[in-house]
């Protein structure tokens, strides 16, 4: 499972099951992380590819840690 942040306040969370082949996306809070994936309680799904904005969140923040870290 992978957290999602938006404005460094966590989303959600993302996962992805081998034998469907399907990414679930679930937010936790009412943060959303983009205007085409509003916040809602059921889940985001999607088979065999990711939604773009989790992709761009998610690479966005494994990115500021890594800054952090080498700061």
């Amino acid at each position: 499972m992978i957290d999602v942040f938006a404005d460094k306040k966590h989303a959600g969370s993302l996962s992805y099951n081998k034998l469907s082949r399907e990414f679930t996306f679930n937010y936790s809070a009412d943060n959303p992380i983009s205007l085409t994936m509003p916040y809602r309680q059921k889940s985001y799904l999607s088979q065999y590819h990711l939604y773009p904005e989790i992709v761009f969140h998610t690479v966005l923040q494994y990115r500021e840690d890594i800054y952090h870290a080498i700061l």
